[in-house]
């Protein structure tokens, strides 16, 4: 028995030993294809990527990476086609072991998004929605970030990020919205009513409900947005916007943009 015991041990040693050399293996690959991995092995530390067909290349790039988790922030959703095309990476990642957690903006309750949240999680991706996201971005462990700079209207630049000490930041700025989202696809009925104590009642004022895509406006005016980045964001016409914006104001009983902050930050709407 005490031999058979030693026999077991020396196993146990043995698939320790390695398998701590196979982890520490996959780092030292992961960290050389960061820099080899075409179409990444020309990248700088910090790069902006204007052509769309090479935005393409490296997004198709990132998920064949030898990586232990993909993170994704996703404010908004795109064609059908990119939908699918993502689907499709993500299907790839995950067959080779992945892990793969996205956090979605969820804008309305669309059979649409119920859709595509559905598959996401098909795929055994780890899926999270908020109503409000800062910007799209995919980072990869600590190796490397791919990130909007849709600050000008040109949704067609990225920045390729592989400092490390950037992508950590990044990395934190995913896990602070990943524990502020929610599990769940079902979209919440947000609003503001009385708490029932009467000093909290006097300092955060009673307003209306707010629609889903009403608070989303609000709190994407004061982020700084202009109107025409919103519209944008929400995949819907100028006209639908102004529509939308003008029944705010009403049931915030405002006249303008200022008036419509002041009383969502006293009203706690942008919390």
């Amino acid at each position: 028995m005490r031999r058979l015991l030693r026999l077991i041990e020396l196993q146990e040693q043995s698939i320790a030993s390695c398998s701590e050399y196979t982890q520490s293996l996959q780092k030292q690959v992961s960290a050389l294809a960061s820099c080899m991995w075409p179409p990444l092995h020309q990248a700088s530390e910090l790069e902006i990527v204007k052509d769309a067909d090479r935005i393409a290349e490296i997004q198709d790039s990132i998920v064949e990476l030898p990586a232990e988790e993909i993170m994704l922030l996703r404010p908004a959703f795109g064609s059908p086609d990119e939908m699918n095309r993502d689907l499709e990476r993500f299907q790839s990642a995950r067959t080779r072991g992945i892990t793969v957690r996205c956090i979605q903006q969820q804008l309305h309750t669309s059979l649409r998004f119920r859709s595509y949240f559905r598959q996401l999680t098909s795929l055994g991706c780890q899926v999270r929605t908020s109503p409000l996201i800062p910007f799209q971005a995919t980072v990869v462990d600590g190796t490397l970030s791919f990130i909007s700079t849709d600050v000008d209207g040109s949704p067609e630049k990225m920045l390729l990020v592989t400092n490390s000490h950037l992508v950590g930041c990044m990395r934190r700025v995913f896990e602070f919205c990943w524990d502020a989202a929610s599990d769940s696809a079902a979209q919440p009925k947000l609003g503001i009513r009385g708490s029932g104590h009467p000093e909290a009642d006097v300092s955060r004022p009673r307003v209306p409900d707010l629609a889903p895509d009403q608070l989303t406006v609000l709190r994407l005016w004061a982020s700084g947005r202009p109107d025409t980045a919103i519209a944008r964001e929400l995949q819907v016409s100028p006209r639908t916007l102004r529509r939308t914006t003008a029944t705010l104001m009403r049931r915030l009983g405002v006249s303008t943009r200022f008036e419509a902050g002041m009383v969502a930050a006293r009203s706690g709407l942008l919390n």
